[in-house]
């Protein structure tokens, strides 16, 4: 199955623009199966903090969190323990060096430890930072202005930690080292020549057969395009996917136990998310979710079920929006209402328990606070 997805990435483009049907069938939208509160208030004189938040929910249960606060700078971390429910969070200062904490991405290893990767505006470095014992440990990735923007981050089951990011020279790249490396070295690799953007967001996913694929914005200033990447023997092999109503700008991509490779991306005229899945060769999918100005992807079950949590802007005005998420029940996809205030889910994350529970971390930008969203 891996060699017929590595020999079709060269027709992907033809595929992907040829297999079209209608809208995606989607019920709802229906109230939200859980509830919210208040995670964080932030501190300062101006409080403001929940930028940038990145979740992950470990095999045990426990859940893991971090994100900015925007007014103090700081890189901050909350942990919630196996079994406990509901606001019983610690949380943590990480980095609190400076103004650090923008284009966090979170992701747990095989022993359930957080590793962040985070930009430091002070010192225009690129971080990783990971937790062992009661410390926090940190090395550098790369050096630059604004780099790590739209950046994605996995770490595979063999321990290697992969991640795509755009640097200030308006290239894509892949950087990668071990969880365990003696020498905290990450090496790095062009991926493709293309401008990004602060508020643009990539997807990256492992196929179980190792490879890497990418999707991403290719950004011309007046349009945009929306590119797909695989890495294959050491080169990666670039294939543009989409060109229609300035897409790309934020993408997800997940994989299913059969290498099956689901494509979340965001249209920036339409304001539009589409899913697009590529199975048995072919490309297939359209329009899943309307009215969308931010969202993120998670499965669950080696993408048995999925979850996109979207900030649902029909009005399109800049800073508004209410909290929707989008989930599968075998296959079919329903629409909930996480949280009807009017100015929330400009920047979110979601991730599943392994229960089968979204839990959904998101901004409130009229309070200036983070805020939880979970079903019940």
């Amino acid at each position: 199955m891996s060699n017929k997805i590595f020999y079709l990435s060269a027709i992907l483009v033809t595929l992907f623009l040829c297999a079209c049907q209608d809208k995606i069938p989607v019920q709802g939208p229906f109230p939200g199966k859980g509830g919210n509160y208040v995670l964080d208030t932030g501190g300062g004189k101006k409080p403001d903090t929940g930028w940038y938040p990145s979740i992950e929910v470990a095999k045990d249960g426990s859940i893991h969190l971090a994100y900015c606060d925007v007014y103090l700078g700081d890189l901050r971390y909350a942990y919630r323990a196996p079994g406990k429910k509901g606001n019983v969070w610690q949380k943590s200062i990480v980095d609190g060096d400076g103004a650090v904490g923008k284009y966090i991405s979170l992701q747990l290893d095989s022993k359930g430890r957080p590793h962040i990767v985070y930009y430091d505006q002070d010192f225009k470095h690129f971080r990783h930072i990971t937790k062992l014992g009661h410390q926090w440990e940190s090395d550098l990735i790369d050096v630059g202005l604004e780099i790590g923007m739209g950046n994605s981050f996995i770490i595979a089951a063999d321990g290697t930690m992969h991640l795509i990011y755009y640097n200030h020279r308006s290239n894509l790249m892949y950087a990668h080292r071990r969880v365990d490396a003696k020498k905290k070295v990450w090496k790095k690799q062009l991926v493709d020549k293309v401008q990004g953007s602060y508020s643009s967001q990539t997807g990256l996913a492992v196929i179980p057969s190792g490879k890497i694929i990418a999707s991403y914005l290719d950004w011309k200033l007046v349009d945009s395009e929306l590119k797909y990447a695989l890495l294959s023997n050491g080169k990666w092999k670039i294939s543009p996917l989409w060109k229609k109503d300035n897409p790309g700008w934020k993408s997800a991509i997940t994989v299913d136990k059969n290498q099956n490779i689901s494509l979340a991306f965001l249209s920036l005229k339409k304001h539009h998310i589409y899913l697009k899945t590529f199975k048995g060769g072919i490309w297939s999918g359209n329009v899943l979710l309307e009215d969308a100005t931010s969202f993120k992807m998670a499965s669950l079950n080696r993408g048995e079920e999925q979850v996109i949590a979207y900030q649902y802007n029909p009005g399109r005005l800049y800073g508004s929006g209410m909290l929707y998420y989008g989930k599968t029940n075998q296959g079919k996809w329903s629409v909930y209402i996480a949280d009807d205030s009017p100015r929330v889910g400009a920047h979110l994350d979601v991730a599943f328990t392994p229960e089968g529970q979204v839990i959904i971390a998101y901004y409130d930008t009229q309070k200036k606070n983070l805020k939880i969203y979970e079903e019940e």
